[in-house]
């Protein structure tokens, strides 16, 4: 398996602009620095979350954004999409966009 630390060099910022433009909901924030860490809890021995976070100029207002990444891995067992805890499942949910179902979502 890959090494998922030594990938987080491959996101630059061409990967972390549109991101960050959309968490900001600031369209012409450019991203200026940032830097990255391993964040620690949780229980999955197969997943991993790093906290991106730096400053941004959106014309002359600097910008201070965060975002977290989730790296899932697959693993034995887990494999099944009908598994209770099939190994794509939150990803795919989020893909769906299921929170906009929920009451009050815009």
């Amino acid at each position: 398996m890959t090494e998922i630390p030594s990938q987080l060099g491959a996101i630059d910022r061409e990967t972390l602009t549109p991101l960050v433009r959309r968490a900001t909901s600031r369209t012409d924030v450019d991203v200026v620095d940032w830097q990255s860490h391993p964040l620690h809890g949780g229980w999955e021995a197969t997943s991993s979350l790093y906290r991106f976070s730096g400053e941004g100029r959106d014309r002359d207002t600097t910008i201070h954004w965060s975002l977290v990444l989730k790296v899932m891995r697959a693993s034995p067992g887990r494999e099944d999409p009908h598994h209770w805890n099939y190994w794509k499942r939150e990803f795919l949910a989020y893909g769906l966009n299921l929170a906009m179902l929920l009451p009050g979502a815009t």
